[in-house]
Parts: C-alpha cells; sequence; structure tokens
C-alpha cells in the first residue's frame, strides 16, 4: 500500500514540476499565498513518497520554482510597487498590450519625453506608472508586468489554476484516490498527508491485532500465505507485536 502511494506521490510531484516548468514565465500571476500552500503541498507529498521508499526527486525544484518566482534580484523597489506598476500596463485602456509595453520599453530607455515624443496622452501614460521613480523603475515595472504573463496560460494539465485550491484537491485525489478531510488537506497551507496515513495505518494494526486475539481465543486456524499476509500489514504500520498465531492449513 504505501509503496503505490509512495509512486503516486512521486507523480503527483512530477506533474507539478512540468506544469511550474511550462509557466514559470508567468509564475508571479500566482498570489503569493497560494504559491506558499503549493510548496508546502509539494513538501507534504514529499514526506508521502518517502514512508513508502519513493523518492520525490523533483520536490526540491518545484519548492524553488515556487519561492524564487518573484526574482530574487535586487531591487531599490518593493514588489507591491513594481505589481501596481505591472498590472497598470496589463489594463490599459488606452493602448493595446503591445503598444503598452512598447511604449514603456523606450521610456526605460530614453525616458518618458522622448518615448512620449510630444504626446501629452503617452506621457500622462507613462507618468501615471513611473510615479516620479525614475527610469529604473519603469524596466524593472516592465520586467514584472513579463512575469505576469496572461493568468489564462496558467491552468495544469488538470486544467485547473497552478496553485488554486481546485488544483491542489486534484493532485490530492490522485494520489490517495478519494477527496481526504479538509483538516487534513492542503487548504488551510499546511498538509497532514503524513498524520492521515499513520493515523490510518494504526487503525488496520489495531483492526489486525484485534483479529487475532480473537483468532487465539477461538483457536481458530488460518493458512500460511494468509498469516504472513497479515504479519506483513502489521509490519508496513510500525505497530508489530510478538503474537503466536495458530497457523495450519485447512
Amino acid at each position: 500500500m504505501l509503496r503505490e502511494l509512495a509512486g503516486r506521490a512521486d507523480s503527483a510531484i512530477s506533474s507539478v514540476y512540468d506544469d511550474l516548468q511550462r509557466r514559470k514565465d508567468a509564475l508571479l500571476a500566482i498570489p503569493e499565498s497560494d504559491r506558499k500552500k503549493l510548496a508546502k503541498q509539494v513538501k507534504a507529498l514529499y514526506d508521502v513518497s518517502s514512508m513508502g521508499g519513493g523518492f520525490g526527486s523533483r520536490s526540491g525544484d518545484c519548492i524553488s520554482l515556487l519561492e524564487s518566482s518573484d526574482g530574487s534580484s535586487f531591487s531599490f523597489f518593493t514588489k507591491n510597487e513594481l505589481n501596481e506598476a505591472a498590472k497598470k500596463i496589463k489594463d490599459s485602456w488606452t493602448y493595446s498590450s503591445a503598444e503598452a509595453e512598447a511604449l514603456v520599453e523606450r521610456a526605460a530607455k530614453w525616458g518618458i519625453d522622448w518615448a512620449a515624443d510630444g504626446d501629452e496622452k503617452k506621457r500622462n501614460f507613462l507618468k501615471e506608472i513611473e510615479e516620479g521613480k525614475g527610469q529604473r523603475f519603469l524596466s524593472e515595472a516592465l520586467e514584472a508586468y513579463k512575469k505576469l504573463g496572461n493568468n489564462s496560460d496558467l491552468s495544469g494539465r488538470s486544467g485547473y489554476r497552478i496553485g488554486s485550491d481546485s488544483y491542489m484537491h486534484a493532485l490530492e485525489r490522485d494520489v490517495f484516490d478519494c477527496n481526504i478531510p479538509s483538516s487534513y488537506g492542503a487548504d488551510w497551507g499546511n498538509p497532514q498527508y503524513e498524520k492521515l496515513l499513520r493515523e490510518a495505518l494504526q487503525e488496520i494494526a489495531s483492526q489486525i491485532q484485534n483479529n487475532l486475539e480473537e483468532a487465539q481465543r477461538n483457536n481458530w486456524y488460518m493458512r500460511d500465505e494468509n498469516a504472513e499476509h497479515m504479519r506483513e500489514g502489521n509490519s508496513q504500520s510500525g505497530k508489530v507485536r510478538n503474537q503466536h498465531v495458530f497457523l495450519g492449513c485447512i
């Protein structure tokens, strides 16, 4: 059971990695809170993989992509300032996205007056973005705009937006083959998959223990291969006990 779960957890992690790689230039458009929740989910899936002897080899790459999607280079400006400026470029009612991008690019290189070329409407548009912060700000705002991309391009292979609750629920269904209780899930940013599995295994072990004790009391017999299966199940749960089982062939 654990080996099969580990394999599915590995596949889920690889799926996240593939999605992030395909959309890496637009990851800034994913809310920071969702990126953090997805990073924690990947870590929790890695723990599931480790429990079953898996490797989760892409988990670190996923987390690095999610944590570095804001860019790590030094800037004099805050992330919020750059994001707001990028949205002004993206949401312009006056110019198409290509026109707005070209205008800001020229202003970042040569200054607002040169880019506007005597057009007061262009000058006002650029001034509203720049807010007196200079050409360097326009250059960084343009980079932030390019990273924003288009929200419609942020869907993963499941069809859901990367980092959304629906996206993370789909991953859980792929791994556990069911909708797990929300108290153990990724919704709140603290998935408890390992705890869920340990509690489930403990419950299985307790049931096996009860069955063995009942078999002893009633002098029931079982085939060797069935007893071996029960021992293996008890061993996987981490609750192996020395039990004297009546074995025999029917």
